[in-house]
């Protein structure tokens, strides 16, 4: 599928549960490469965590569309000279294919020029090794901040789950 062309359009309140669905799906499934299932159950979010974030200040939230279809979300929030992105993800059946890549590119072009970030913050399962290496190779770099698996994201299947945090320098010049 070509992904060369594709638009960030902003979600919107009533969108809440479709993307609800496919960041469970995408992290809580059994498809696609970022799911956590064998770490981590239960849901990873819910409507109105989803709505609470489409509607704080300073908070953006994005959605792609391919074929009728949600195909991809993610979140950004701004913060003094950054920018926090989460609730990232693509539709398993889509994965693997560069849409991911695409969509953070456009995440932090929107940070970089809209809101004049100068780094981008994001926060990853440190056991989801492969995730990390995502990002890496996206020029994302480890800040050493580490902290015990927030209690919102699920329910662990193993002991000792923390999440890393990972920043990019995006300069606005």
């Amino acid at each position: 599928m070509d992904f060369s062309y594709f638009k960030l359009d902003s979600a919107k309140v009533e969108q809440s549960q479709a993307i609800c669905e496919l960041l469970n799906s995408a992290y809580r499934g059994t498809d696609g490469w970022t799911t956590e299932v064998d770490i981590i159950s239960g849901k990873r979010t819910d409507r109105d965590e989803i709505e609470t974030a489409i509607k704080l200040p300073n908070s953006y939230f994005f959605v792609v569309n391919q074929l009728n279809q949600l195909a991809s979300c993610i979140h950004i929030l701004k913060k003094d000279d950054h920018a926090r992105f989460g609730f990232f993800a693509v539709q398993p059946s889509l994965q693997g294919n560069g849409l991911g890549t695409q969509v953070l590119k456009q995440a932090e072009i929107f940070a970089k020029t809209h809101l004049s970030s100068k780094k981008l913050l994001i926060f990853v399962v440190s056991q989801r090794t492969e995730l990390i290496a995502f990002y890496e190779r996206r020029g994302y770099r480890r800040t050493g901040q580490i902290e015990n698996l927030p209690a919102n994201i699920g329910i662990p299947k193993q002991t000792n789950l923390t999440i890393d945090y990972l920043e990019k320098s995006i300069c606005a010049t």
